[in-house]
């Protein structure tokens, strides 16, 4: 099968056949708090209530998103699409707001998933900077 995968930022993986875009396998892969998961379109399902608020609403993940510009890769030898992924919350505000020092859990795990059922193997922990990048 030809077939794009991406660990997006959103915090879902996708699996689409590359020659007509259609959805073949959608799945979160970090804790997210502003959907309840992928439609048949391959567009997010938002949760009400989770909009940015005046107050600032907590929301996963955070504006660095679940996994960003940092490399991936697949193993025909192990069948799994391997990322990292960045596991943290941040509050976001409807109104402007001067930065604020973002909370939540600072971690960089490597992920491995399954291309063919989208289950994850678990995740290798290793401690992060405040970057939320491993340290070297």
């Amino acid at each position: 099968m030809k077939a794009v995968i991406q660990a997006n930022r959103n915090g879902f993986f996708y699996a689409l056949d590359r020659t007509t875009g259609k959805v073949l396998l959608s799945k979160a892969y970090t804790r997210i708090t502003w959907a309840d998961g992928i439609d048949s379109d391959g567009r997010p399902v938002p949760i009400a209530g989770q909009e940015p608020t005046e107050e600032g609403n907590r929301t996963c993940p955070g504006m660095g998103g679940g996994h960003n510009w940092q490399a991936t890769a697949y193993s025909p030898l192990t069948g799994l699409y391997y990322f990292t992924s960045t596991e943290r919350c941040m509050l976001f505000y409807k109104t402007k707001q001067s930065s604020k020092k973002a909370s939540g859990i600072r971690a960089a795990p490597l992920v491995a998933m399954s291309l063919e059922t989208g289950a994850s193997t678990p995740s290798i922990r290793r401690p992060a900077n405040s970057r939320g990048t491993s340290k070297r």
